[in-house]
């Protein structure tokens, strides 16, 4: 019987934050500013509507593309490696090699 890891990745929330803006993600506005959607700003967050409310700001999907965006852009350091089956080349995508390694190994 084979082995698997589970993975369970985690962002704070000044990291999906951080990670909208990033994606340009467009949020709502406050009725005071024009209410309209806009491109989500860090440096202007307290203008976007819910943004202090964990749980109404970001809807699941757009938690789990933020999350999405941070592991699909990690990338390895020179001759980083996890095991012996598992060696990465420098600047290469940790997530592809992982997601290659673990179809090869089912």
């Amino acid at each position: 019987m084979k082995k698997y890891n589970d993975l369970y990745p985690l962002s704070s929330n000044y990291g999906l934050l951080k990670g909208a803006q990033e994606l340009k993600m467009r949020k709502r506005l406050i009725e005071e500013a024009g209410g309209e959607l806009q491109e989500f700003c860090i440096e202007d967050m307290e203008l976007f509507e819910d943004v202090m409310d964990e749980t109404k700001f970001f809807t699941s999907c757009e938690r789990q593309t933020i999350v999405r965006h941070y592991l699909m852009s990690l990338r390895a350091a020179a001759s980083e490696s996890w095991s012996k089956d598992l060696l990465f080349s420098p600047d290469q995508s940790i997530s592809e090699l992982c997601v290659i390694a673990f179809h090869s190994n089912a």
